[in-house]
């Protein structure tokens, strides 16, 4: 005989085993403790640490190698400015020591930093050489970049 009490169940026990099928990954109790996720927390925070540290290092590598190309280019054109100034080496070493920008102007605000580039002419060589410096920022005591060129008269 089939009464509402029995209908019931039954309608409850088809309801239980839908909910089974739906959803068998239930954990029914199973699940990880705060521990366990604390311990795995700290786990991955021991691997993921070295690399934070060593992408910070590769960011400060990139700006200064970004400010070396910089002073190089500056360099550069400070060598061919004296190239192409076209006087011999006697007025060249009578033109002595020169700055872009000169001293009493603030220095060339280029790609977030300050430059300035000093031509020096070494008097006694034969042929005569020139060393281009190039400082930066605060540091305008110490060059950033340095490099030389010989000039010879030609004739």
């Amino acid at each position: 005989p089939l009464n509402e009490a029995s209908l019931r169940r039954a309608h409850l026990m088809i309801r239980h085993e839908r909910s089974r099928s739906l959803f068998p990954h239930k954990l029914n109790g199973s699940g990880f403790s705060y521990l366990e996720i604390l311990i795995a927390l700290m786990i991955l925070a021991v691997f993921f640490l070295p690399a934070m540290d060593m992408f910070s290092r590769s960011v400060s590598h990139l700006a200064y190698i970004s400010d070396l190309n910089t002073g190089l280019s500056l360099a550069r054109e400070g060598m061919e400015r004296i190239r192409n100034l076209r006087i011999t080496e006697s007025q060249l070493q009578a033109r002595g020591d020169s700055y872009e920008p000169p001293v009493q102007e603030p220095p060339v605000h280029l790609n977030g930093s300050d430059w300035r580039i000093q031509q020096h002419v070494r008097i006694g060589t034969d042929p005569l050489e020139i060393d281009v410096f190039i400082f930066k920022d605060e540091l305008m005591e110490e060059p950033f970049v340095e490099i030389s060129t010989l000039i010879e008269d030609v004739g």
